[in-house]
């Protein structure tokens, strides 16, 4: 430790020992600031500055003049004058030709051109075969690579925002229009063209009503059919459940069924070996009785421990017959009824047998202490433990006798049947669920089609209904206002204000926008992608100027000869130094000079300061331990985080390999828990990804303090041949 202290203090001094030095180090902790300041200034409120984009508008509109208004009317040039107090775009007003070819040479975002025919086809909107009047609209995609895919600020809503003003400024226009004509004249020609108009209007309200009433019939149709679909997925689905409960229930079926099979044939041929194997060790056990009796062979001490020994022995043949006892005792719950008595009628002659077994063993252990104690009586007791040895035999024989007699006879017909009902229940089985499998699969199928289907026609119907009664209601209004014979009434039908019912028609739909952990800035959405990019470029920039090995200097000024893992924890302190001052500066310079927004400053710190830690040590154990392969592995690594991390585009929008890749870059969880800190904490994700962050430390201290001796003389040699080069 002393040492590790001893090359950091060393380092601290030779960083300030002159202004050169002073000076790269200042570099290096200011730069990485630098590259992250420039590029969220670059894009923090981009799509703010739409009035800057430059949109041409060209307008051929050669005017149109009808049988129902007779006046010339040129709905073209009412637009230009409109979008001319407009600022929410740079509308650039020219001719058809300049327009299109300055989308194409880039000098126009996009270009609008107004067509010939466009008041004509604006004004005949309600004859029959009228189609919708086009408004030609040229767009550079040229021009925007990433915005117009992604935000919904880019191109896509600036399109929106043209289309806006365009539908506002030409229903403003046309109301107005309206307006216009009815105030013009209020002759008997203009109230007859009226009159057409309300009658027209009357056919189409019915013709909707009578189409929603088609549907509704239509709709009765899918509604029956889905309904049947439902009930046949009901009883398909109470099918399935008795057939699983058939298969998995306890009564002899499914996997107990076949368990039950397994154990009973373990049990037929376990059983008997075992009582077999029982009585040739009590036989042995009496023909050596004999010899630990006899006293004039061995010594008392020697005989004591042979009979305690077979006592011992006998005791755990008692205590193995218990165990077959119990397994036997649960066998008996699970057999049918009629083969219970027999299982009955063999345990009880098995507990006896034990009895008989314990109490020869008993007898075994006393006449070992008569034995150890020179009692007289010993001998008179050899006899009498022989006989119950043989009783013990005996009695094991008589189990052997019963078991295969009465008990296996019933277990080998057991097994048979289990076997047989298992090996149905498992055919069937698997029959009616691959039958079930396809009947539920189209029925949901079916069911999801008419579900579609059911909510289209059901939306169809309620929009023609809808558009019917509010024609139906302009009519009434507009053909009671002139049987009142009075054309101004008509106006009041129409309306006074053409801009606010210019404005709804334009946008009859608001969308109340509510934002979770809301962000005030694209800026600052951005921050995270470029700070961490930042913290990964300024760790690269320390190794790449600071040398990762001490001077010889340094290693001699050290009390004794420092260990290779010394050096490496030593080294580092200056590196972690220039790290804790370069996510100082980052971090309190995105909250103080360009406004970063954070619900957790302390957090938003104590991020830059981690990461940026947990960066300037994978790149100096990849130096250190690879050199300049370790530089170039640091850029790879750089090149994959700038898309894999997902600090710009979704990871969805990404090709496989970027989401692959994701979690095991440290990028991924820093830029996570940077938003975490700047938009608030949910369920403690902050944490989470700190923790996950500092997972990457374990392999790179492993690499650095074990498996580092290799690299490096891997890496000398070849420093070695790149140095023949004379090039490198």
């Amino acid at each position: 430790m002393s040492n590790i202290w001893k090359i950091f203090k060393l380092d601290l001094h030779a960083l300030r020992q002159n202004v050169v030095s002073v000076i790269l180090a200042v570099g290096l902790v200011i730069m990485p600031s630098m590259f992250v300041w420039y590029n969220v200034l670059a894009c923090w409120d981009v799509f703010g500055n739409t009035g800057n984009l430059k949109v041409a508008v060209a307008n051929t509109d050669s005017g149109y003049k009808s049988e129902l208004l007779p006046m010339s009317v040129n709905i073209g040039n009412e637009v230009i004058n409109a979008l001319r107090g407009n600022d929410q775009m740079n509308w650039v007003f020219t001719d058809e030709e300049d327009a299109i070819d300055g989308a194409a040479s880039g000098r126009y975002y996009a270009a609008l051109v107004i067509p010939e025919t466009f008041s004509q086809e604006m004004l005949t909107f309600y004859t029959s075969g009228a189609e919708r009047a086009p408004i030609i609209y040229y767009s550079n995609e040229k021009k925007s690579a990433i915005a117009p895919k992604v935000t919904d600020q880019g191109a896509d809503q600036i399109s929106y925002q043209v289309n806006k003003v365009f539908a506002s400024t030409l229903s403003e226009v046309i109301l107005n229009t309206l307006n216009s004509a009815i105030n013009l004249t209020d002759d008997d020609t203009t109230s007859d063209n009226v009159t057409k108009l309300i009658d027209r209007i009357n056919d189409a309200s019915q013709k909707m009503k009578q189409h929603a009433t088609l549907l509704s019939s239509y709709l009765d149709m899918v509604s029956a059919t889905q309904s049947l679909i439902t009930s046949s997925q009901t009883l398909l689905s109470q099918t399935e459940s008795s057939i699983n409960e058939l298969y998995a229930d306890g009564d002899g079926t499914g996997e107990t069924v076949d368990n039950l099979a397994a154990a009973l044939e373990a049990t037929t041929e376990s059983l008997i070996n075992s009582i077999d194997l029982s009585i040739s060790n009590y036989q042995k056990t009496a023909d050596s009785i004999d010899e630990a009796f006899a006293g004039g062979n061995t010594t008392s001490q020697d005989a004591a421990s042979s009979l305690t020994a077979k006592a011992q022995r006998m005791d755990e043949l008692a205590d193995s017959y218990d165990t077959v006892i119990a397994s036997l005792e649960a066998l008996e719950k699970k057999v049918p009824t009629e083969y219970q008595t027999a299982f009955e009628q063999f345990i009880l002659v098995l507990k006896g047998s034990v009895e008989l077994q314990r109490t020869a063993a008993d007898s075994l252990r006393a006449s070992a202490d008569d034995v150890t104690s020179a009692n007289a009586d010993v001998q008179a007791r050899h006899q009498e433990i022989k006989a119950q040895v043989e009783d013990a035999i005996a009695s094991l024989k008589n189990v052997e006798t019963t078991y295969t007699s009465d008990l296996k006879p019933q277990l080998d017909q057991v097994s048979a049947e289990v076997a047989e009902v298992a090996s149905q229940l498992s055919s069937n089985y698997q029959k009616l669920t691959s039958i079930e499998g396809d009947l539920s699969s189209s029925m949901t199928n079916a069911d999801s089609k008419l579900a579609g289907a059911r909510t289209a026609v059901e939306g169809a119907i309620s929009e023609l209904n809808t558009a019917g009664d509010k024609l139906s209601s302009i009519h009434d209004k507009l053909q009671d206002a002139m049987n009142s014979g009075g054309i101004e009434q008509v106006k009041e039908v129409l309306g006074n204000n053409p801009s606010l019912l210019a404005e709804n028609l334009s946008a009859p739909i608001s969308i109340e926008r509510i934002a979770e952990f809301p962000v005030s800035t694209f800026g600052t959405s951005m921050s995270p992608l470029y700070a961490t990019l930042g913290l990964w470029v300024g760790s690269l920039l320390s190794v790449v100027l600071i040398k990762v090995t001490p001077s010889e200097k340094t290693l001699s000024a050290c009390k004794r000869k420092p260990h290779m893992h010394e050096i490496f924890l030593g080294r580092f302190g200056v590196f972690a130094v220039i790290s804790t001052l370069q996510s100082l500066v980052m971090s309190l310079g995105n909250l103080i000079f360009l406004g970063v927004q954070s619900t957790d400053p302390a957090l938003y710190v104590l991020c830059f300061w981690v990461s940026g830690l947990v960066f300037q040590f994978i790149m100096y154990t990849l130096v250190a331990s690879f050199g300049n392969v370790g530089k170039a592995i640091g850029v790879l690594l750089l090149i994959i985080q700038v898309t894999s991390s997902g600090g710009s585009f979704p990871l969805q929008l990404l090709p496989e390999y970027a989401t692959i890749l994701n979690p095991f870059l440290p990028a991924t969880y820093v830029i996570n828990s940077m938003r975490a800190a700047i938009s608030g904490l949910y369920q403690g994700d902050y944490w989470i990804y700190l923790g996950k962050l500092l997972l990457f430390l374990i392999p790179m201290a492993i690499i650095g303090l074990v498996l580092r001796r290799p690299f490096v003389k891997l890496n000398e040699n070849f420093v070695a041949r790149v140095e023949k080069s004379k090039i490198i």
